[in-house]
């Protein structure tokens, strides 16, 4: 275990020499060729240009994306760098982290959020982007200065509108003023800074206003309660606070205000616009420093602001502001969870006095999320949960509810993408926040195959709640984006059928920033404006920032429909699921809705439970039943449309796959291959795909016939890992059946392999600078002449890890595979390599030393490589016992892994002429290596009566003292041992060593040590040099008759443990065939002459044991 304990860890780094050293690679200089060149090719990363040549600048990889300015960080440096910096997802280079902690020591040392979110905008706008080879990759400051200085209308495109004119611009947000819904304001982060836009005709149209001077990112906009003035809010400087004003719609901007100088991060804007409220036109602000939440506020129209903090808070980010009508303030955000941080939630301070003081944190809702975790469209950023709050004013149904969404994961969250999944979750509270409910504004039903993130939530003056967010359900990788509305007319509820506003898909964002950390959106009167990054000139990065503005259906009376089961699938001819429509009343609507099929595709049919619907609040229902006969298998849709006077049409999209038969034919079983052998004991199973199928059903059995199945397995895909360990060296049988709705596909011919010497335990490995191990007991015996290990496993920085064999029996220990993060890393070791997982195996006479292996592909070390230390440190070994393998992350709290699977592959006897001592003793079945003739015994000049030593060079037979007896011993007898080592292995008295061994000592070790051939023909687990009964055969035939009670015999394929039949009673006895000398229950029957009527029952207890005695 790596002492943590010890290090003293202060708000500006740690001051431990040990500290350090951890965060130093390596003393030595690195060679040439580094595993950054050979996971991209465009930049090197040059050891001799680092000014502290205690550094392993490779290793820098770990806490960011490689800069040549990293070269100028010194070992003291690394000071400021927390334990956990290397886990943060922020795109940082090491340096640039550096500089921030030492410009802002508030910054956390633990925790998932211990840089600002904008720290990466920040870096671009600082430096232009990354320097490799000396050069910047596309300077953003260069794209800035290109930068046209006219003002243009902003380029349209079908209904949406692209704000930007220099590619590149991100995270916008919109406001319309509240007293002029065709005036508005909107703001980007873009190269230059923050970039301000306005439209005069409800954003139809747009102008480029320009870049606030000095900012960083993170645009929020609100109007004054009269429209007469508009206030922004940017991260600017070193990513400190300011606010602007404009009194004219965001033409010009006046007024700066810095509310703090640097270190804060995530602001938004809000205005009290309510006339009941005592504190109307108060600004409030929200944003966080070093996670810690504050509160600005300003009662002079945005001139000045007084500010307090929460540091009795949850530490968070991600917050937003809202009041009700009478100036309650609800400031929401989300609380970190975690890393030992507490629960993860949505957190509410309250203030019922216009912010002078605040009640305690509330929990609003808990969250799965901790803070942000990749998916496929965020595979680098991450998305992330904040708040986006807003409050009813409209004096209806619903008035007075508090409404905060946020974006979570569907379960706990991983670091894989692809098994992360996000929804988006809507809280109302009636009652001030006291209580709360939860809804979801899309559909849930599909969530394992759609990801919605980045949501923005707004409440209209009708009471009505929006919310806009991106979807992907456009994009089968999950990769891709499109961004979505939806509505609620009942107090979010219920949701309208969520509409898709962009005409085109983004394409992936490949960039640190992706798809930023929000969207926007605003709603005034019967106008909504919405905005988004949009990346449909992709890939990879041709990134630009979007507006639409639509009619709010929620502005005049009528109606929002649903429906549920909008997605099914079916095997026709049968019935879909009853699809049931919800039609719910806007503003008191109540003229009926017809209902209807529309486009409703040959082959189906249906009918309604009723077809006049009248709208309601909560919402009136009726049913769909819709038929499928006889058709051929496909994707297949229809509208159901609901129709009333005075109101607009509605339409709901249903999307059937129907199936019309069973899958087509059996699959093909491709690997393991039948018959295979030395297999893993949790194997990749692969076949052939299915036409048709849907997901396919996997047994695994021991037995031919599959007459008790050991494992059954499901999955969708064409290939399984089974999800715990099969048995090793056992022979398995395994055969595979697709299906689908429709039925199953004929059952695929069997195939076989067997499993080999290996572990599945699937052991995650510490992440705290802990060891961990895993043992594997050896029952097969035999003299080792090599042994290789295979060894699988999953860490996302294999550098991180050390790995030592161990021989609990004999405690040798052989390092396998050592890290450059250890502190006590030999000092050849430079090993440091950023990539992905492990599946290799260990062998002393590969060409490539494992040390050497960082492939540019996954997994990052595979093959056949050399160890650190030789395996040959087990030779001569008898196989048998306990053999542990320890891992260690020796850079903890940043990576991650799971040790899949281990083996060994021993080879016994091996080359019989070589003898490294020259006593006459083969090295694999030599006991005591370094045998030295003559020895030194006896000490004292002559040997005593009848003792022994080895005392002449040369001579491989013991010597005698006089008078002499009829006994014999050579080095053969004594399995390659002097008097000498005997004395020492066996713990005998030392004045042996004065005048040598005696008799009884030689004969006693000469009963008990032999010269192992190496070899187990009989396979009965006992090598044959000491194997008093060859032949034996596994199972035996006893017992003939059947077991008699508490006898024992060889009964179990295998197995070299006698097995005991029932009922065992108060027995403590177990026997092996190592106990028996490798002889059966038969066999000891026969060479000792006892009664056969043994074999009918088995053998008693007393002769196996007076036999194991003998023998």
């Amino acid at each position: 275990m790596i002492p943590f304990g010890t290090i003293d860890k202060r708000k500006t780094g740690a001051s431990s020499p040990g500290y350090v050293r951890l965060l130093l690679a390596l003393v030595f200089a690195l060679s040439q060729t580094s595993a950054a060149e050979q996971q991209d090719n465009r930049y090197q990363v040059n050891q001799a240009k680092g000014i502290d040549q205690r550094i392993n600048y490779r290793s820098l990889e770990k806490f960011g994306p490689w800069d040549d300015r990293n070269y100028n960080i010194t070992s003291s440096d690394l000071n400021f760098l927390s334990l956990q910096d290397a886990k943060m997802r922020s795109q940082l280079p090491a340096f640039f982290r550096i500089e921030l902690r030492k410009k802002w020591p508030h910054l956390r040392q633990s925790g998932p959020a211990q840089y600002p979110r904008a720290a990466l905008q920040m870096f671009h706008r600082q430096y232009g982007g990354l320097m490799r080879n000396g050069a910047i990759e596309s300077d953003r400051r260069v794209l800035a200065r290109r930068r046209a200085l006219s003002r243009r209308i902003a380029i349209q495109n079908n209904k949406e509108v692209q704000l930007n004119e220099i590619e590149g611009a991100n995270e916008i947000s919109v406001e319309i003023n509240p007293t002029d819904s065709t005036r508005a304001i909107a703001g980007a982060n873009n190269y230059g800074g923050q970039e301000m836009y306005y439209s005069t005709d409800g954003g139809a149209n747009w102008t480029i206003q320009g870049e606030l001077p000095d900012t960083c990112c993170d645009p929020s906009i609100d109007f004054s309660s009269d429209g007469t003035i508009a206030y922004v809010a940017a991260l600017s400087g070193d990513i400190g606070v300011s606010t602007w004003r404009s009194f004219d719609g965001g033409q010009t901007w006046v007024d700066r205000v810095y509310l703090t100088e640097s270190g804060s991060d995530k602001e938004f804007i809000h205005v009290d616009k309510s006339p009941q409220s005592p504190f109307q036109d108060n600004v409030y602000l929200t944003y966080h420093n070093g996670n810690v939440m504050q509160f600005a506020r300003s009662t002079d129209s945005g001139l000045s602001y007084d500010i307090q903090e929460f540091p009795e808070a949850p530490y968070g980010i991600g917050s937003d502001i809202t009041t009700d009508a009478a100036g309650n303030i609800y400031h929401f955000y989300a609380a970190f969870g975690g890393w030992d941080m507490g629960d993860e939630s949505i957190v509410l301070l309250k203030s019922l006095d216009g912010g002078e003081t605040f009640a305690p944190p509330a929990t609003v809702a808990e969250t799965n999320g901790e803070f942000d975790f990749p998916i496929p469209a965020q595979e680098t950023r991450g998305a992330w949960v904040y708040a986006a709050a807003d409050a009813d004013q409209s004096g209806g149904s619903y008035d007075g509810s508090i409404y905060v969404a946020w974006t979570d994961t569907y379960d706990e969250e991983t670091n894989d993408p692809e098994t992360n999944h996000t929804q988006i979750k809507v809280a109302y509270s009636r009652d001030g926040g006291d209580t709360w409910g939860i809804s979801i504004p899309h559909p849930v039903e599909d969530v394992e195959t759609v990801d919605r993130f980045n949501q923005w939530l707004k409440v209209d003056e009708y009471g009505n709640v929006h919310v806009v967010y991106y979807d992907t359900q456009h994009s089968e990788t999950r990769e891709d984006v499109d961004f979505y509305y939806s509505m609620s007319a009942d107090g979010a509820v219920n949701w309208s059928t969520p509409e898709r506003i962009t005409s085109e898909t983004s394409a992936n964002l490949t960039d640190g920033q992706e798809f930023g950390d929000y969207n926007g959106l605003s709603v005034v009167g019967d106008n909504i404006v919405s905005a988004w990054t949009d990346n449909r000139a992709g890939p990879p990065n041709a990134k630009d920032v979007y507006a639409d503005d639509k009619v709010n259906d929620g502005a005049t009376p009528g109606f929002l429909q649903s429906a549920s089961s909008t997605n099914q699938l079916v095997c026709a001819p049968d019935d879909l699921e009853p699809i049931e429509i919800s039609i719910l009343s806007i503003q008191n609507f109540d003229a009926p809705v017809t209902l209807d099929f529309s486009d409703l595709p040959s082959g189906f049919s249906g009918g309604f439970s009723t077809n006049s619907v009248t709208p309601a609040s909560p919402a009136n229902t009726a049913t769909a039943q819709v038929s499928v006969s006889t058709i051929s298998g496909g994707e297949y849709s229809f509208s159901i449309t609901g129709t009333a006077t005075g109101a607009n049409n509605k339409s709901t999209t249903i999307n059937i796959t129907v199936l019309d038969s069973s899958p087509e034919g059996a699959a093909s079983l491709v690997d393991p291959a039948d018959g295979s052998t030395n297999i893993w004991t949790a194997p990749r199973l692969i076949w052939t795909e299915v036409p048709g199928a849907s997901s396919y059903t996997i047994e695994i059995d021991d037995d031919a016939d599959f007459g008790s199945i050991d494992f059954t397995l499901s999955t969708t895909e064409t290939n399984v890992v089974p999800d715990s360990s099969l048995l090793a060296e056992q022979q398995y049988y395994w055969r595979v059946s697709a299906t689908n709705l429709c039925g199953a596909s004929p059952v695929s011919e069997s195939s076989s392999f067997t499993t080999g010497l290996y572990r599945s335990p699937f052991m995650d490995i510490p992440d705290d600078g802990n060891s961990a191990f895993d043992t594997f007991v050896i029952e097969t015996s035999g003299q080792l002449s090599d042994l290789n290990l295979m060894i699988q496993a999953t860490h996302t920085w294999v550098g991180d890890l050390a790995f030592d064999l161990v021989h609990e029996e004999t405690g040798t220990t052989v390092s396998l595979m050592h890290s450059s993060y250890d502190p006590n890393s030999p000092p050849d070791v430079d090993f440091a390599c950023n990539g992905e997982n492990i599946d290799a195996t260990l062998d002393d006479d590969a060409s490539t030393s494992v040390q050497d292996a960082c492939d540019s592909e996954v997994p990052t070390i595979s093959g056949n490589l050399s160890p650190y230390e030789e395996l040959s440190a087990f030779n001569g070994e008898d196989f048998s016992g306990t053999w542990r393998l320890d891992v260690t992350d020796f850079y903890p709290f940043a990576d991650k892994g799971t040790l899949v699977q281990w083996g060994l592959v021993p080879t016994f006897g091996g080359n019989s002429e070589e003898d490294s001592d020259g006593d006459g003793v083969a090295d694999v079945s030599d006991f005591c290596p370094g045998t030295v003739i003559p020895e030194s015994v006896p000490t004292k000049g002559r040997l005593g009566k009848k003792k022994w030593a080895l005392t002449e060079a040369g001579n491989l037979d013991f010597v005698q003292g006089a008078p002499q007896t009829k006994h014999s011993f050579n080095t053969i007898d004594t399995a390659g041992c002097s008097c000498e080592q005997i004395v020492e292995e066996a713990g005998y008295s030392t004045n042996y060593l004065k005048r040598g061994c005696p008799t009884s000592k030689m004969k006693k070790w000469a009963s008990t040590h032999h010269v192992l051939s190496g070899q187990d023909s009989d396979n009965d687990g006992v090598d044959d040099a000491i194997d008093f009964c060859p032949d034996t055969i596994i199972p035996e035939s006893v017992p003939t008759k059947k077991f008699s009670k508490n006898r024992w015999a060889l009964t179990e394929a295998g197995n070299f443990s006698f097995i005991q039949a029932p009922p065992q009673s108060g027995s403590r006895h177990t026997f092996t065939t190592a106990d028996t000398a490798g002889c059966s229950c038969e066999q000891i029957v026969e060479e000792s002459g006892y009664s056969t009527n043994y074999l009918k029952r088995g053998c008693p207890t007393s002769k196996i044991k007076k036999w194991a005695r003998k023998h």
